[in-house]
């Protein structure tokens, strides 16, 4: 049995036609969303600038973490990269808290 490790996904982001563009996106971000409701989906960040996106999942394989990554309709699972990460830590992780 694996224990859950957490990735690092990166991925640029897809070129897309101007009337299928707002779709797309909003596709992506009820995607985004549920993922975080259900724990699987630690961190995510967009740049515009440099043309990428980036999560942390959580999960026990290198391949569990490539079918999470499918079901979001950003993904272009031929230039999505994978990394396991050694380290992470946030808030949430850590247990502290600002409030």
């Amino acid at each position: 049995m694996f224990t859950p490790a957490q990735f690092l996904i990166s991925c640029p982001l897809p070129h897309l036609a101007q009337e299928e563009e707002s779709q797309v996106t909003l596709a992506q971000e009820v995607a985004v969303d549920r993922m975080l409701l259900a724990g699987q989906l630690l961190q995510y960040a967009v740049s515009e600038d440099e043309g990428r996106w980036w999560a942390i999942l959580t999960a026990q394989t290198e391949w569990h973490v490539r079918q999470l990554a499918a079901t979001l309709p950003w993904c272009i699972m031929d230039e999505l990269t994978v990394s396991e990460l050694s380290f992470f830590a946030c808030n949430e992780t850590q247990g502290f808290s600002l409030n």
